[in-house]
């Protein structure tokens, strides 16, 4: 096979751009990985309100009487607490999760908008590029980065939409 097959084959295929769009997330994750791990205190400025009391899950005599850290408990979804918590009964601290989080939430994400964008229309090509402007914008916003509540809302709202056009 020449080279020139090679890319009339692949570049028709919805695999390959899948594969490509993965890669997008994985590049910007890779890199805030990176970042927020380069420094011992680094942390998003949300994580400060929305994750860090949850090092209770951790420690429980962390923020005894604490009003602030009460209040931001009171405003966090039942779900986030959840997930937060079983992932802290496995050994990972809330804070080092909240940097990782970030990546598979995009991963999640950006697989469902794939299929929900050749739902709508079947052009592979064309998802890549709406995954594209997506991953741009969701890596450049505080959103998903932040690993706060309305990070979820990604994956969730995109796998709603695909499972809804799916007719499941």
């Amino acid at each position: 096979m020449n080279y020139e097959n090679f890319l009339v084959v692949n570049f028709k295929k919805p695999l390959f751009w899948l594969i490509c769009s993965l890669v997008i997330p994985l590049y910007f994750g890779i890199i805030s990985i990176y970042y927020a791990f380069s420094q011992d205190y680094i942390v998003q400025d949300d994580v400060r309100q929305h994750v860090v009391w949850l090092q209770r899950f951790v420690d429980s005599q962390l923020f005894p009487n604490d009003l602030i850290a009460d209040y931001f408990t009171s405003l966090a979804p039942i779900g986030y607490k959840f997930f937060y918590w079983i992932i802290a009964k496995l050994g990972i601290e809330p804070v080092i999760l909240a940097k990782i989080l970030p990546l598979f939430l995009a991963l999640i994400a950006t697989i469902y908008l794939y299929k929900l964008s050749l739902k709508i229309f079947p052009v592979p090509a064309s998802a890549f590029l709406t995954c594209w402007l997506f991953n741009q914008l969701i890596w450049l916003n505080d959103d998903l980065i932040s690993a706060t509540p309305r990070a979820f809302l990604y994956p969730f709202f995109a796998a709603f939409l695909y499972i809804w056009l799916s007719d499941r």
